[in-house]
């Protein structure tokens, strides 16, 4: 807890020296120690080093579904995306009706392996299990832009960001509103997004494709 308190306090290097000297006595404070410096590293962006610590985790828990996921994360930012797979389609053998999983999955067939007809059994299944989730919302619209069916895409996208003000989805909503020929409500989601985030990269890099085109 002290850790996670340091890294809200942007002393993340502080929380993780302070992981370092813990001793855990039993397989699930290991695994707690674990997965709390991961999630450090990925607040800090030290993917590879979160990777690392994780691979290392599974030689101990092959078969910890969440250590696999955070994996899988840290995978993705590595871009691993083989790995991704694989961890994720790991957790679904034990799990096969994780939402959260099947959602991951489901994004990183969608968007990093171009490959969405792989990508909708999984993103079906997900909001079928979850059907308020907006971040399993969001993928089912990122999914119907990438195959072409913008409408449908904007149904989903709307629908989530209604539910959340996540970066990714005013991101994806509106570059699909600018798409559609609607650049005054697009440019809107992304002014609106980063008066609460406003040094976010993703919409900042959103907002520099927009003020380009």
């Amino acid at each position: 807890r002290a850790a996670v308190l340091l890294s809200r306090q942007n002393e993340t290097q502080q929380g993780l020296m302070l992981l370092d000297e813990i001793e855990p006595q039993t397989i699930e404070d290991y695994k707690k120690v674990i997965l709390t410096q991961s999630q450090l590293y990925l607040q800090t962006q030290r993917f590879q080093e979160g990777y690392e610590l994780l691979t290392k985790a599974l030689i101990d828990l092959p078969e910890d579904e969440e250590i696999l996921y955070a994996r899988g994360i840290h995978a993705i930012q590595i871009k691993n995306y083989t790995q991704a797979e694989l961890d994720f389609k790991e957790i679904l053998k034990f799990e096969p009706n994780h939402p959260e999983t099947l959602n991951a999955l489901g994004y990183l067939l969608v968007e990093y392996l171009k490959k969405p007809d792989d990508a909708y059994p999984y993103l079906a299944k997900a909001i079928q299990i979850e059907p308020n989730n907006p971040s399993i919302m969001d993928s089912l619209g990122w999914f119907y832009y990438k195959k072409g069916n913008k409408i449908e895409a904007l149904k989903w996208l709307k629908q989530a960001f209604s539910l959340s003000n996540d970066v990714d989805i005013a991101a994806h909503l509106s570059e699909v509103l600018y798409n559609m020929g609607e650049m005054d409500s697009a440019k809107k989601v992304v002014f609106d997004a980063l008066q609460r985030y406003p040094n976010e990269p993703t919409l900042l890099k959103t907002q520099e494709k927009f003020n380009t085109i």
